[in-house]
């Protein structure tokens, strides 16, 4: 089954706004992510069940996958600063 990709608005701001090398490999990930969106270097986050981040240098790639859907949520891009990386996440959709 392939996956279609979406982003929420939050991180189509935080894409446009990365180096270009940096947009470059997360493009290429989540393009993957339309074929498996649980590589194996993807880590559901503890406190937000449903909710998995993916490490690129110091940066994460936050997303939701609708199973019911089929639909790969892009929920956040860009530096981790601390646990609040990972507080008020924007539900999909």
């Amino acid at each position: 089954m392939r996956y279609r990709i979406r982003f929420t608005a939050e991180a189509q701001r935080e894409g446009n706004r990365l180096p270009g090398h940096v947009r470059q490999r997360i493009l290429r990930l989540v393009e993957g992510q339309a074929a498996d969106p649980y590589p194996t270097e993807a880590v559901e986050l503890r406190d937000c069940p449903g909710f998995h981040r993916i490490r690129v240098d110091r940066r994460r790639l936050v997303y939701f996958v609708d199973e019911d859907a089929g639909i790969v949520w892009i929920i956040r891009t860009g530096l981790k600063h601390g646990p609040e990386f990972y507080q008020d996440l924007p539900s999909p959709g």
